[in-house]
């Protein structure tokens, strides 16, 4: 009798994050295209509305396989700390549109 244990680690997709007023679901991802290496298992954020329309989405360049973190820093605000790249923010403007600091 042969018998066969495969085992290893994967990890889990965040849950979506309401925001503090919950008027927007952030929801993040990794980059598995290899279109640019460089964005490649890079930590995605994508921001909705109530109705799930994305209003903003951009990769963000923190890897995957380093440690990292995404949450609301207020209702306008994202944090992401990155164990690689450090810590950054998006804000969100007053024309709607989001962009990082």
């Amino acid at each position: 009798m042969i018998l066969l244990v495969a085992t290893g680690c994967a990890r889990k997709a965040p849950l979506p994050m309401v925001s503090p007023d919950g008027s927007l679901t952030l929801v993040t991802s990794v980059e598995h295209s290899r279109a640019d290496p460089g964005k490649y298992l890079c930590v995605v954020i994508e921001i909705r509305d109530r109705t799930g329309k994305v209003l903003h989405t951009e990769n963000t360049g923190a890897s995957d396989l380093s440690r990292w973190q995404v949450n609301w820093a207020s209702t306008n605000k994202i944090r992401l700390v990155s164990s690689d790249i450090g810590t950054y923010y998006w804000s969100r403007q007053i024309d709607g549109n989001w962009k990082k600091e």
